[in-house]
């Protein structure tokens, strides 16, 4: 059977395309291999930000082992800071909820008690403010 110069033509086009163009399955194949990379990438983070957060939480769920006058020059470096970029308000202290023994419940419902959830936390917050109390004859509470 003899083609016609067009039918060689044709074929020769398709030929050339089909190696130019990658097939379904490949497509497909490349496809679940950069997901499967992304899968594996994205464990591979989260597994490392987990241990990070379960050495942090170690660290913080023990006493900090400084003294009080370390704690308050601490504080007190933050809120000059503050005063100095000309804040009214700062965070002084931030702790995750794992640090509560109820996971922070009882402070979010705001019971009566939910100090003695928060541990070293509120102690030196609650020393800090009774000094201050007795420093400037004021009544604020922490």
């Amino acid at each position: 059977m003899v083609k016609s110069a067009a039918a060689r033509a044709e074929s020769a086009v398709r030929g050339a395309s089909d190696d130019i163009l990658p097939s379904a399955n490949d497509v497909m194949r490349q496809v679940a291999e950069i997901e499967a990379k992304k899968a594996a990438d994205y464990l591979r983070k989260k597994k490392v930000e987990e241990t990070e957060k379960k050495a942090l939480l170690d660290q913080l769920s023990k006493p900090s082992g400084l003294s009080e006058e370390e704690k308050k020059k601490r504080a007190a470096a933050v809120i000059n800071r503050a005063v100095k970029n000309g804040l009214t308000e700062v965070q002084v202290h931030r702790f995750p909820k794992e640090l509560c023994t109820d996971f922070g419940r009882a402070i979010n419902q705001q019971e009566p008690g939910w100090e003695k959830t928060a541990g070293e936390i509120y102690d030196w917050l609650a020393s800090a403010t009774a000094e201050r109390e007795a420093m400037t004859g004021g009544a604020s509470r922490p």
